[in-house]
């Protein structure tokens, strides 16, 4: 994916090196707003409903129709593990609900960073690995160097990367480095991680953005399998995680020895034995 497709309406990013872009913002009726390293930016002119829709199409290719099913879900995968989040007027033609006007866009924008995990790889080696932190503090940066980390130690790593952040595989190869993992991409995560413990044997089984009860039926399953968890979710700490009734049960029943909190991208996580923080 090149940014420079969106220069028509992002002219600001010709001055923005996009390694240091964490996230880009497109409004209707407002300027782009671009966040990162250096903080929040915003460019000059407002945008157009027409713009979102031209910077919607470049992005993918100039294929938006083809994409229908997975916007129902809000979402676009894009190529290098980058998601384009998409809000709008949807409307039921008779021929089931479709995006008819894009109000908004929100573009986030995966890094490589090996050796992400480095400083916590000494105390998560091992452990069922639960990591927390609100949307963009760097959750799936961190799975996907623990992954390779795992990977290179010899570790059959299975990947359930339900919206292709993860590995970004394309053309049945991941384009972000996650050593040499076994990826079931674009596929929902309960129906990865079945097919994975399954068919895969992986000693390492890893995720992104646990949610339901029967994602987390999965994990317990491998857990008490014999196989090593690690995954994400939204949360700013083990007690928010615990005030989820769908999910506070696998810190209670001890499915994770450990968590690692995270609040902002860059920042070293904090990590939490159990004993550290129960849930209450």
């Amino acid at each position: 994916m090149e940014l420079s497709q969106l220069l028509p309406m992002c002219p600001a990013l010709a001055v923005l090196p996009p390694d240091t872009l964490w996230d880009i913002r497109m409004r209707a009726g407002h300027p782009p707003c671009y966040t990162g390293e250096k903080g929040t930016v915003w460019d000059a002119a407002p945008l157009t409903p027409d713009d979102l829709l031209r910077a919607a199409q470049a992005l993918c290719g100039h294929a938006l129709a083809l994409h229908e099913r997975t916007l129902r879900q809000g979402f676009l995968p894009l190529p290098g593990g980058h998601r384009l989040g998409v809000c709008g007027i949807w409307a039921d033609m008779g021929d089931g609900s479709r995006l008819r006007r894009i109000s908004s866009l929100c573009l986030r924008l995966a890094h490589q960073h090996s050796g992400a995990a480095a400083g916590i790889w000494p105390q998560a080696q091992g452990k069922n690995l639960l990591l927390l932190g609100p949307p963009g503090s760097g959750k799936t940066t961190l799975l996907r160097d623990l992954a390779r980390l795992y990977a290179n130690s010899g570790a059959p790593v299975a990947i359930a990367d339900e919206r292709g952040e993860i590995a970004a595989c394309g053309r049945g190869m991941p384009q972000l480095d996650v050593g040499a993992s076994d990826v079931m991409s674009l596929m929902d995560k309960k129906t990865a991680m079945t097919l994975l413990l399954r068919a895969m044997a992986p000693a390492v089984l890893i995720t992104d953005e646990l949610g339901s009860a029967e994602e987390g039926d999965c994990l317990r399953q491998a857990r008490y399998g014999g196989v090593t968890v690690v995954c994400s979710a939204h949360a700013r700490s083990v007690a928010d995680f615990c005030r989820r009734p769908e999910l506070m049960s696998l810190w209670r029943d001890g499915v994770f020895d450990a968590a690692a909190v995270l609040t902002v991208p860059g920042a070293a996580p904090v990590f939490i034995a159990r004993e550290g923080e129960p849930c209450v």
